[in-house]
């Protein structure tokens, strides 16, 4: 037994990783994570294949979202602390145990990372003008993938089921109200790597999804500014507000990858309106 393991447990929730699943185990075996554990949603590529030489345990994933499969990850760790890792989230060495430090603070119930991308793109370039201005390191009331929380808080009020994609953002809400405690984020780069075209517009699809369910669940107890809030937070996080912050030569070279972004989000938030309302009817 390697008594230098960190006391964490890496979930990793994947379908057809191949190319990034390697180097994001290899970065937790570099970091001294204690387990690593695999909740697959039935890969057809060689994502098992390459997990199987890194992964304490490797899940089968049902495939109903991914809160169920970050919950079923949590509920098999044997560790105290959960790392809520993306498949694609390259953990340079020391970051995880910086992320650990910062949890340990008494008033302090979960820790983000700031994320980067590869700029060898027009999109990567923008997405990470993006993220150097809309994540700041400091106390924040969400935090989103990666994150290091307790097992046990995870455990007594987990991810909501009824999520298709797993909404950080419902579960710190959440946790704010029942600890009256803060999040932080530190100051630890963490890399997203393989990031194209296809990858941006799965991610914001999902957000749009998210969006969708995080509305129509609260609908009946928020008030009509609240409403209104949800509406334009896309608007508001990602196009005005980081335009403000960006300086004039990154506002033109953003701006169009902030439109895309926006677009999209809001289009499978509508997407998913119309096709609940037909499922009714």
């Amino acid at each position: 037994m390697n008594n230098n393991l960190l006391d964490v447990t890496a979930v990793i929730c994947t379908i057809n990783q191949e190319n990034t699943i390697k180097q994001v185990c290899q970065s937790l075996k570099n970091n001294m994570i204690g387990e690593i554990i695999i909740v697959d949603g039935g890969s057809s590529d060689k994502t098992i294949e390459i997990a199987k030489k890194f992964a304490n345990q490797i899940i089968k994933d049902p495939g109903k979202g991914l809160a169920i499969a970050r919950n079923i990850g949590i509920a098999n760790a044997k560790k105290k602390y959960i790392l809520n890792c993306g498949a694609d989230n390259v953990m340079p060495d020391k970051s995880v145990e910086k992320m650990l430090s910062a949890l340990k603070k008494e008033d302090i119930m979960g820790v983000g990372a700031l994320t980067r991308v590869n700029p060898n793109s027009y999109l990567t370039r923008a997405m990470n003008n993006r993220l150097e201005v809309r994540f700041i390191p400091g106390t924040t009331n969400i935090i989103g993938t990666p994150n290091l929380m307790l097992r046990k808080r995870l455990i007594d009020n987990p991810y909501k089921e009824n999520r298709t994609w797993s909404d950080d953002s419902e579960l710190c809400e959440n946790w704010k109200n029942i600890y009256k405690k803060n999040f932080e984020l530190v100051d630890v780069i963490i890399y997203e790597i393989d990031q194209n075209y296809n990858s941006i517009c799965y991610r914001w699809k999902h957000y749009g999804i998210s969006d969708y369910e995080n509305f129509s669940s609260n609908i009946k107890n928020w008030s009509f500014k609240r409403k209104l809030q949800s509406i334009f937070h896309p608007i508001r996080v990602d196009v005005i507000n980081v335009m403000l912050k960006l300086n004039f030569k990154k506002k033109i070279e953003t701006f169009f990858f902030l439109l895309l972004i926006t677009i999209i989000r809001y289009y499978w938030w509508m997407r998913t309106v119309i096709k609940k309302f037909f499922l009714k009817n």
